[in-house]
């Protein structure tokens, strides 16, 4: 999870910790490890540019806005976060803004307004073992 303070919440953790969870962070100012919160601000993008003159207006335009997310878009920041943790395992030093990698992601698109929105698993090793990921 990133570091935002509703990840934090002791209510939120603590439910967590009773159902056996295991909660790991991102280390601070890593966007590039966490693809959805890049979506999140392509969306958003997407979603202040258009002029909204009621609250029907802004549901329209969010779950427009939303259908039309460009698919490359959103595996290029798959990929870069796939690049970033191949090449962390093989502790190569790298800029983790330019990337070129194979790309095998599975991810679904539910309604905006369902739990979700946009969700990514990847498929691949434990990551405390060093294999490579896909």
């Amino acid at each position: 999870m990133d570091n935002a303070a509703i990840h934090r919440y002791r209510g939120l953790t603590s439910v967590l910790d009773e159902l056996g969870i295991q909660t790991l962070y991102h280390p601070p100012y890593s966007p590039f490890l966490n693809p959805i919160e890049n979506v999140f601000s392509v969306w958003k993008n997407m979603v202040s540019g258009s002029e909204c003159m009621s609250e029907a207006d802004l549901k329209q335009v969010i779950t427009t806005t939303f259908n039309n997310l460009d698919n490359d878009i959103c595996e290029g920041f798959y990929r870069k976060m796939i690049s970033y943790l191949n090449k962390s395992m093989d502790q190569v030093p790298f800029s983790p803004f330019q990337f070129k990698v194979p790309f095998s992601p599975w991810y679904f698109r539910s309604s905006p307004f369902s739990h979700g929105i946009f969700l990514l698993r990847i498929n691949c090793c434990n990551l405390l073992n060093p294999k490579k990921l896909k």
